[in-house]
């Protein structure tokens, strides 16, 4: 009898787990998934597309930066304490548009302590490729990627977006407002 209970409850959870759908990613024949280590292109870490942890449009208080990837340039994060002794972390996940290869670089930090990182784990570093990651089956939306931005004290945070021969630079508030932009 015991037995019985035990099979009939493997069989519910199989039942139950094939019948549950996940997005999977489309393929793309000419990229791949990578893994966040080195890429290929100067040595420049990457977010492996398979640890994106959500699918969604880019949420409307995000900039949508080169068409590209989704940043938030408009309010201030709030930076906590990161565990870390003199570090401040402002948890914001990423998200890039399927398809598109983004490469974001964190400039003009006079501190040089400044960090990006997106994936699970990120690599914690100043400059960071997302590959031209697939989009999902059935799934309008971009991908999203946990992480965030690392500081040692409370700033505007200047990234350069690259997005092929097109680049931008944007503030992102971390703790601290950015300066109005100048026209």
């Amino acid at each position: 009898m015991r037995s019985t209970r035990a099979t009939i409850a493997v069989i519910t959870c199989l039942a139950v787990a094939a019948c549950t759908t996940v997005p999977t990613p489309d393929p793309q024949p000419s990229e791949t998934a990578t893994t966040p280590s080195t890429a290929p292109d100067g040595g420049v870490p990457e977010v492996d597309c398979a640890h994106a942890i959500d699918v969604a449009p880019p949420r409307p208080e995000l900039e949508v930066v080169l068409d590209a990837v989704a940043l938030p340039t408009r309010q201030v994060l709030q930076a906590a304490d990161s565990g870390e002794p003199g570090k401040l972390f402002a948890k914001q996940g990423l998200q890039v548009r399927p398809g598109v290869t983004v490469e974001l670089a964190v400039v003009d930090d006079p501190s040089g302590h400044s960090r990006i990182g997106w994936g699970s784990p990120g690599p914690e570093t100043t400059r960071l490729r997302v590959p031209a990651c697939p989009g999902y089956s059935g799934v309008d939306g971009w991908p999203a990627y946990a992480g965030g931005y690392l500081v040692d004290r409370p700033q505007c945070l200047h990234l350069r977006i690259r997005v092929a021969a097109r680049e931008q630079t944007v503030g992102i508030p971390v703790g601290a407002p950015c300066p109005a932009p100048t026209r």
